[in-house]
């Protein structure tokens, strides 16, 4: 029963996973940008790419990314 339940798990991580890879394709050099950084891996770059998006022309100060990230205390983005 575990057993299974492992299996189906990671079945679904595995699917998951490549619906990831599928939705950042078109985000290939930005990642690639992201990931030259130290401590940025593919999963950290895909996160911060999903939490403020692939431009910033909405967020062009670092307060509102901050507050987008909920780190900025005067904001309602928590």
């Amino acid at each position: 029963m575990i057993l299974e339940t492992i299996a189906v798990l990671e079945a679904q991580i595995e699917a998951l996973d490549l619906q990831i890879r599928c939705l950042m394709k078109e985000h290939e050099v930005l990642l690639a940008r992201m990931k030259q950084a130290p401590g940025i891996s593919d999963v950290s770059a895909c996160d911060i790419l999903a939490e403020i998006g692939p431009s910033l022309k909405e967020r062009t100060c670092c307060v509102s990314i901050q507050a987008r990230l909920g780190r900025y205390e005067g904001t309602a983005f928590r």
